[in-house]
Formats: structure tokens, C-alpha cells, sequence
């Protein structure tokens, strides 16, 4: 019984929808909150993609992009983000994925608020080649509201 309790304080929490993106809080040591968004088209269409996710986590001075994919991605490759003009590179491990440093994460974050769309490229531990869009509409209001999330 205890750790169903546990658990349950440690569930997200939406607090609040904007557009396409999503704030979410959850305890653990204290309130931790980010913004989510799932993607709106993915390739190649006759794959399982498991559930897929781009989140925006506030860290104490900063915003961290951090993609979650619902597969293994390919040991030693890389996830890229293309956002109009701008591309970036996300390391990976495992499932998960995130820019090699602070001024990336900024520099990421900037472009999601200027664009209106972007696109994620990856590649699964067995090699498939993988494509995912994410509206950015709502993304400045989310982390605005994220802001002030208790």
C-alpha cells in the first residue's frame, strides 16, 4: 500500500493545455515541473513508435530539452532537430535524449519559440530510420505558465 502511495505523488500532474503543449507538475524531493508535447505526424507509418515525447523541464536558471522516444535508440547515435533553418544535435542513451550543454539547451529553446514546426530524426537499436513533427504552437505560453507552476 505504501508504494502505490508513493507512486501516486510521484504521477505527472497537467495543469494546464496550450496549444499543442501541455505543463505538467510532479513531486518528488520538491514540485519539479516541464512542458510536453507528443508529434504530430511519424515515419515511417507501418512501425511501432511506442509512445514519443519532446518535454521542456525548468532547471533552477535554465530550460532543458529532452526528447523521450518510445523505443531503444542505436547505441552512439544521435538524434537531429531541425527547426526552420536551425539544426541540432541530441545525444542519446537508451530511449532518451538531450544537447551536450547549457548554451545548446538555450539556443534550442529560442528556436522553438520562433518556429512554428519542428522535426526530429532518429535512428532505433535495430537500425530503422525514424521521422517525428512536433507542432511548436502554445510552446512560449506553456513555458511561461511553467514558470509560476507550484
Amino acid at each position: 500500500m505504501a508504494l502505490s502511495f508513493t507512486w501516486a505523488q510521484a504521477a505527472p500532474t497537467l495543469l494546464s493545455q496550450h496549444g499543442a503543449w501541455g505543463v505538467y507538475s510532479y513531486r518528488s524531493d520538491t514540485t519539479r515541473c516541464y512542458v510536453l508535447s507528443v508529434p504530430v505526424s511519424k515515419l515511417p507509418t507501418d512501425v511501432d513508435h511506442g509512445e514519443n515525447f519532446v518535454m521542456v523541464s525548468q532547471a533552477p536558471d535554465d530550460e532543458q530539452p529532452e526528447a523521450i522516444m518510445g523505443y531503444r535508440l542505436k547505441p552512439g547515435s544521435d538524434i537531429d532537430v531541425v527547426i526552420a533553418d536551425q539544426r541540432f544535435s541530441m545525444f542519446t542513451q537508451d530511449n532518451k535524449a538531450w544537447l551536450p550543454n547549457a548554451d545548446e539547451d538555450r539556443s534550442m529553446v529560442d528556436a522553438m519559440r520562433a518556429g512554428s514546426r519542428m522535426k526530429l530524426f532518429a535512428t532505433s537499436w535495430r537500425g530503422t530510420h525514424t521521422q517525428y513533427a512536433y507542432s511548436l504552437v502554445g510552446l512560449t505560453a506553456a513555458l511561461k505558465a511553467s514558470k509560476t507552476c507550484k
